[in-house]
């Protein structure tokens, strides 16, 4: 997906997990664009969390900080 949009746009492009994502923009459109740490937590088919640290999204062993999955 990434080189079909980096070819298609002439774009250079990344790929990111969904909590990671809306975190990142929060960070830079969002209220929260003013702090330089910030945490977020999303709560779904799982729950994820992702954290920014001095300006700079904190990746995680795994490119995220937390991924847990509820089944019911």
């Amino acid at each position: 997906m990434k080189e079909i949009v980096e070819r298609r746009f002439k774009l250079k492009t990344w790929m990111e997990n969904d909590t990671n994502a809306i975190l990142l923009a929060e960070k830079k459109f969002g209220v929260y664009a003013k702090y330089k740490n910030l945490a977020y937590i999303t709560i779904g088919d799982g729950v994820g969390a992702g954290i920014v640290i001095n300006g700079s999204i904190f990746p995680g062993s795994r490119g995220e900080l937390g991924n847990l999955v509820i089944r019911v």
